[in-house]
């Protein structure tokens, strides 16, 4: 019977070489493990498409031959989904909640207040699909960071809808501050893109505006509200440090999606690929 799913992506490597990648899985039932089989049709399937190596991920350590534990520098980059993820319940009431943070988050929810910020929930639309992109590229430019292609980006508008989906925007005078996309998975919320002008620091609307998307998720009787990616405890990746300190004020706890192994099919470029990323993030 089926227990499991496994959905491959292939990039682009060197000239006809990809390399496969299965974010955040293969995913099975509690009841069934089947890796080292499942493993064989992977190699299968990554032969055809010239693949030079496969990456999945487990939270099991794993001791099947042609597993390789990948390198903590090597999960770096856009390809990649992150280990870690910062997950906060949100069954509580808002007193509860808002109890609960850290006092510089209630502190600066009441200052985004008191500066008259308005934050306001809105449905998928053209015009919230434009302002967040372009937060995005303003906030990419003043934080000194990539963004995916455009076509990423458009492929993932092009599914939301106002079950799946709501934007969060602030707005102070007219003008709008910050922006926020937030998905809906069943009882989960993922705070997926945002972005903010220069004039946020000033008047803390991006605290306002993540308060207002918990409030909005558990409107939508979102159990779990996941701001996304975060640094672990040492503080590695060190280009998550900011924004793991923004999210963690919210109160919540790590969740750990599982070590990233990869399935070797060519050893020569595989190693070329790790040496390229060492060499990129030293």
């Amino acid at each position: 019977k089926d227990c499991g799913i496994i959905f491959l992506v292939f990039y682009r490597a060197l000239g006809r070489y990809t390399f496969g990648y299965c974010p955040h899985g293969p995913v099975f039932s509690k009841d069934c493990d089947v890796l080292k089989e499942v493993s064989l049709e992977i190699r299968k399937i990554a032969k055809e498409n010239c693949a030079i190596f496969v990456r999945i991920e487990s939270k099991n350590k794993r001791k099947e031959s042609g597993l390789f534990l990948s390198p903590k520098f090597s999960a770096l980059g856009a390809s990649f989904q992150p280990s870690l993820d910062w997950v906060l319940k949100i069954e509580k009431e808002e007193d509860k909640l808002l109890f609960e943070m850290d006092q510089n988050a209630r502190y600066s929810i009441k200052l985004a207040l008191k500066n008259e910020v308005k934050a306001e929930i809105s449905n998928p639309s053209n015009d919230q699909v434009e302002i967040l992109v372009k937060l995005m590229e303003e906030t990419s430019k003043r934080n000194n960071f990539g963004l995916h292609d455009k076509k990423y980006y458009d492929s993932i508008f092009k599914s939301l809808n106002e079950k799946n989906s709501f934007f969060v925007t602030t707005r102070k005078d007219g003008v709008v501050i910050s922006s926020a996309l937030v998905l809906i998975f069943g009882k989960e919320a993922l705070y997926l893109f945002g972005g903010s002008s220069s004039l946020d620091r000033k008047v803390s609307a991006s605290y306002l505006g993540q308060w207002t998307a918990i409030q909005e998720a558990k409107k939508r009787g979102v159990e779990k509200y996941n701001f996304g990616a975060v640094s672990d405890e040492k503080g590695f990746p060190q280009d998550f440090k900011g924004i793991t300190m923004f999210k963690k004020k919210f109160g919540g706890e790590y969740f750990y999606h599982g070590d990233f192994y990869d399935i070797v099919l060519n050893k020569s470029l595989y190693a070329l690929f790790l040496l390229r990323k060492f060499l990129k993030n030293k």
